[in-house]
Order: structure tokens, then sequence, then C-alpha cells
């Protein structure tokens, strides 16, 4: 499998470690490993080869050739992720429920967080690729298929916006939650036409 690290990655990597205590850092980083490990392990078990992962500002961009993948197991492997990050935070829960240790707490708080994010059926997101793929595999007209993501993907990404300013406007200024919301309306924006080759 080939890594590249691109610059932005190191940024937001520096970002997240000036923002947060080392241990929160390390926990959540650890929940995005999980989250990642999940996509291959499904690119893996389908057979899929030569998988390049990009790590970028806000997460990490698994490409793979996938074309002669059905639409079912694409969305498999878009999905693998938030199904990993569910595993873990199911066992998160039966390591509290026999004692209870604030580290399980975030590490399953981050988990949680992981996987309703990458849910979100926004464009490029775990959420709007498995939509994709539910849109091609029902529509013939590609041209529809699109403009109905596209307006799935703007809803989501102004209620996320919505619901941002609201959760900063109780709990102060968070420019997390900003950035989040204003990356997810950017990836709303149609850069090409719908491409099998990325997962």
């Amino acid at each position: 499998m080939k890594i590249r690290i691109t610059p932005e990655f190191i940024l937001s990597l520096g970002l997240i470690f000036l923002s947060n205590r080392l241990e929160t850092a390390v926990i959540f980083l650890s929940a995005a490993l999980i989250h990642e490990l999940g996509h291959m392990t499904f690119l893996f078990l389908l057979g899929v080869k030569k998988p390049e992962l990009s790590l970028g500002l806000l997460g990490a961009d698994i490409r793979a050739d996938t074309s002669r993948l059905s639409y079912g197991e694409e969305t498999l492997i878009y999905l693998g992720g938030i199904l990993f990050n569910a595993l873990a935070m199911g066992v998160c829960m039966l390591c509290l429920r026999h004692s209870f240790d604030m580290r399980v707490m975030l590490f399953c708080l981050a988990n949680i967080l992981y996987a309703l994010f990458n849910l979100l059926p926004v464009r490029h997101l775990d959420g709007g690729r498995a939509l994709e793929c539910v849109l091609l595999s029902r529509l013939d007209d590609l041209w529809l298929a699109d403009r109905i993501l596209t307006a799935v993907s703007v809803i989501a990404s102004v209620v996320l916006a919505v619901l941002s300013v609201y959760i900063t406007s109780i709990l102060g200024a968070s420019v997390s939650l900003i950035t989040l919301a204003l990356w997810s309306l950017y990836q709303c924006i149609p850069s090409k036409p719908f491409c099998r080759s990325t997962s």
C-alpha cells in the first residue's frame, strides 16, 4: 500500500496537538486510525489491489481501482470505517460497564463522532459516497443522480452549519466546528462527474 502525506495533513496534525492535550489528541487520532483500518479491511476482503492512502487536511482519502466491484461492494468499503468505529464504540461500552475510565469514555466519544460525521450524506464523505453508489445502482440518468447527490449534500451541510453555529453560541468559540461546517459546504460543489476510482 502506498501512503502519501500532504503538507495539509502536517498542518492539521499540528493544529490538533496545539488545540488539545496530548492524550486527547492521541485518542482522537486512534479513532481516525480505526476508521481508516475499516476501509482497508474491506478493500482487502474484496480483493482490491494496491490502494493508495493520502493523508490530508481533515482525514484520509483512499484511492483504489474499484471498477470491477459492484455498487453494493463499493458501499461496503465506504461504510467499513463507520462500522469499525461502531465496533470500537461497542467494545468501549462493554469496558465502561465493568469500570469507568475517562480515557475509555473519550475514546468511545471519538469513535461516535467519527462515525456520525462520516455518515453525513455529503459529497466526498463516506455517507455521500455510499449514497452515490445507491443512486448509480438505481438510476440510469447520471446527471439526475449527480443533481440529487448535490441537493442532499447541500441540505446536510446547511444543517451541520446551523448546528455548529448553535453549539458555538452555547459553548463559546469553536474553530473545529466552524471549520467542519465550512469544509462540508465546500465539499458539496461537484468538482468532476461521478468516478468509481475512489474509496
